[in-house]
Protein backbone atom coordinates (compact mmCIF):
# COMPACT_ATOMS: atom_id res chain seq x y z
CA UNK A 1 0.00 0.00 0.00
CA UNK A 2 1.20 3.66 -0.82
CA UNK A 3 2.21 6.06 1.89
CA UNK A 4 -1.30 7.67 2.94
CA UNK A 5 -3.88 4.84 1.80
CA UNK A 6 -4.74 3.68 5.03
CA UNK A 7 -5.86 7.04 5.51
CA UNK A 8 -7.68 7.60 2.37
CA UNK A 9 -9.14 4.28 2.79
CA UNK A 10 -10.76 5.28 6.30
CA UNK A 11 -11.80 8.55 5.02
CA UNK A 12 -13.62 6.91 1.88
CA UNK A 13 -15.31 4.53 4.52
CA UNK A 14 -16.44 7.48 6.32
CA UNK A 15 -18.06 8.71 3.20
CA UNK A 16 -19.73 6.34 2.27
CA UNK A 17 -20.88 3.88 4.82
CA UNK A 18 -21.96 0.27 4.05
CA UNK A 19 -25.41 1.07 2.46
CA UNK A 20 -24.65 4.49 0.86
CA UNK A 21 -26.51 5.23 -2.12
CA UNK A 22 -24.56 6.63 -4.57
CA UNK A 23 -25.32 7.58 -8.35
CA UNK A 24 -22.41 7.15 -10.81
CA UNK A 25 -21.31 8.93 -13.67
CA UNK A 26 -19.47 7.11 -16.28
CA UNK A 27 -17.38 9.40 -19.11
CA UNK A 28 -16.53 7.84 -22.79
CA UNK A 29 -15.24 4.59 -21.76
CA UNK A 30 -17.24 2.58 -18.95
CA UNK A 31 -14.44 0.10 -18.60
CA UNK A 32 -10.47 0.39 -18.98
CA UNK A 33 -8.47 -2.23 -20.63
CA UNK A 34 -8.51 -4.28 -17.62
CA UNK A 35 -12.44 -4.63 -17.55
CA UNK A 36 -12.25 -2.27 -14.13
CA UNK A 37 -15.78 -0.16 -13.86
CA UNK A 38 -14.77 3.91 -14.35
CA UNK A 39 -16.91 5.92 -12.75
CA UNK A 40 -17.16 9.56 -11.09
CA UNK A 41 -19.03 8.68 -7.51
CA UNK A 42 -21.61 10.93 -6.37
CA UNK A 43 -23.16 10.37 -2.96
CA UNK A 44 -27.37 10.64 -3.50
CA UNK A 45 -28.32 12.16 -0.33
CA UNK A 46 -26.49 15.46 -0.50
CA UNK A 47 -24.81 15.22 -4.29
CA UNK A 48 -21.20 15.14 -2.94
CA UNK A 49 -18.65 14.67 -5.67
CA UNK A 50 -16.78 11.94 -3.68
CA UNK A 51 -13.72 12.07 -6.58
CA UNK A 52 -13.36 15.42 -6.06
CA UNK A 53 -13.12 15.17 -2.55
CA UNK A 54 -10.75 12.96 -2.05
CA UNK A 55 -8.53 14.95 -4.25
CA UNK A 56 -9.53 18.69 -2.80
CA UNK A 57 -9.24 16.83 0.55
CA UNK A 58 -5.25 15.05 -0.44
CA UNK A 59 -6.33 11.78 -0.11
CA UNK A 60 -6.47 10.66 -3.99
CA UNK A 61 -3.54 12.07 -6.58
CA UNK A 62 -5.61 12.47 -10.15
CA UNK A 63 -4.69 10.26 -13.19
CA UNK A 64 -7.04 11.51 -16.21
CA UNK A 65 -6.54 9.52 -19.72
CA UNK A 66 -8.15 10.53 -23.03
CA UNK A 67 -10.80 10.52 -23.47
CA UNK A 68 -12.17 10.34 -20.08
CA UNK A 69 -11.43 13.53 -19.12
CA UNK A 70 -14.59 15.26 -18.43
CA UNK A 71 -13.92 16.82 -14.97
CA UNK A 72 -9.70 16.73 -15.80
CA UNK A 73 -9.99 20.83 -15.07
CA UNK A 74 -11.73 20.36 -11.47
CA UNK A 75 -9.25 17.61 -10.49
CA UNK A 76 -6.16 19.77 -11.84
CA UNK A 77 -7.40 22.63 -9.66
CA UNK A 78 -8.28 20.94 -6.69
CA UNK A 79 -4.65 18.72 -6.35
CA UNK A 80 -2.69 21.64 -6.88
CA UNK A 81 -4.46 23.72 -3.90
CA UNK A 82 -4.53 20.78 -1.62
CA UNK A 83 -0.57 20.18 -2.77
CA UNK A 84 0.11 23.72 -2.34
CA UNK A 85 -1.57 23.90 1.44
CA UNK A 86 -0.32 21.16 1.31
CA UNK A 87 -3.30 18.77 2.74
CA UNK A 88 -3.53 14.93 3.25
CA UNK A 89 -0.25 12.86 1.25
CA UNK A 90 1.57 15.94 0.10
CA UNK A 91 1.88 17.08 4.17
CA UNK A 92 2.47 13.21 5.03
CA UNK A 93 4.35 11.69 1.96
CA UNK A 94 5.56 14.86 0.11
CA UNK A 95 3.38 13.29 -2.65
CA UNK A 96 1.90 10.12 -4.70
CA UNK A 97 3.62 7.12 -4.77
CA UNK A 98 5.59 6.30 -1.81
CA UNK A 99 5.33 2.90 -0.46
CA UNK A 100 3.73 2.96 3.19
CA UNK A 101 5.98 3.09 5.98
Amino acid sequence: MQCFGHEASNHTAQLLPRGTIVRLEHDIEEHDIYNRLLAYVWRASDGLFINLDLVTQGYADILSIAPNTAHADEFRTAMTAARTAPKGLWATCGGPGKPAS
